[in-house]
């Protein structure tokens, strides 16, 4: 049977359509089937016996958006790393919430290796195509931007990037800690390792901001030497990237480019 999906339509075109689909004779929806898409509020009382009301919001859960960005991203981005699918479909998720039509489109347009995803959601909610979308909801994603509401659209996207980018920091940390083992294993002895007040024993313990403490010169000498100025970088540039989060600030893309390429 064929599926007739009807979107965009107007209050009066609306109930021109419940009312033809009322009258439709069908002996079995292998016959086919009509889809009326609704942005307003709708009632079973608006329906005859033939049609179902169906409560999207009531039924496709946050959840189920992300599992359905997952083979978005690896559709529109099939030649990135498997990393960068899952930051560009938690992105997705988190700005556009369940709605799967703009999570797409977001996906579709934005590059995120060179663009802020909040300048893309601005030019789709700016778009005559996606004019009627968002509607009365307040927390849809297109009417936070219309209304000027981008502070939380920033702060959906820090959540997505925690999701993503926190994990990767502290799984870097524990590879620095490995490299570094025996010059924190010495600054350790000295007793000159603290944390939050109390010493610290193990070099695992040894927290990002620690590390560039320790590397600090103080009358000539430091405590923890790091000979290699590349991985000096990287312990600062972690340490920035970790601070930047736990702020609530956002990680810039040439960050965020930085952190997912070198993984």
């Amino acid at each position: 049977g064929k599926l007739v999906w009807l979107k965009g339509l107007t209050a009066g075109q609306e109930s021109k359509w419940i009312d033809f689909c009322n009258g439709w004779n069908s002996a079995d929806v292998e016959d086919g089937l009509f889809i009326i898409e609704s942005r307003g509020s709708v009632t079973d009382c608006s329906f005859g016996c033939r049609l179902e009301l169906v409560d999207y919001e009531g039924i496709v859960t946050l959840y189920d958006a992300q599992l359905f960005s997952a083979p978005v991203a690896g559709h529109i981005l099939p030649d990135c790393s498997i990393l960068w699918k899952q930051y560009a479909s938690s992105v997705a998720t988190h700005l556009c919430g369940i709605d799967a039509e703009i999570m797409k489109a977001l996906m579709s347009s934005c590059d995120f290796m060179k663009d802020d995803p909040i300048d893309a959601i601005r030019e789709i909610a700016a778009s005559e195509v996606y004019e009627r979308r968002g509607g009365e909801n307040a927390d849809h994603i297109l009417t936070l931007m219309r209304s000027g509401n981008e502070p939380a659209a920033y702060a959906r996207l820090w959540a997505a990037q925690v999701e993503i980018l926190f994990p990767l920091i502290e799984k870097k940390r524990i590879e620095i800690v490995d490299k570094l083992r025996g010059p924190l294993e010495e600054a350790i002895g000295s007793g000159k390792v603290c944390q939050f007040g109390n010493e610290v024993d193990d070099p695992v313990d040894v927290e990002l901001g620690t590390m560039t403490y320790l590397m600090a010169e103080v009358d000539g000498t430091r405590i923890l030497s790091v000979p290699d100025r590349s991985l000096r970088d990287e312990i600062f540039f972690l340490r920035n990237c970790r601070n930047t989060l736990a702020h609530r600030g956002i990680c810039s893309v040439d960050w965020v480019v930085r952190l997912l390429l070198e993984s």
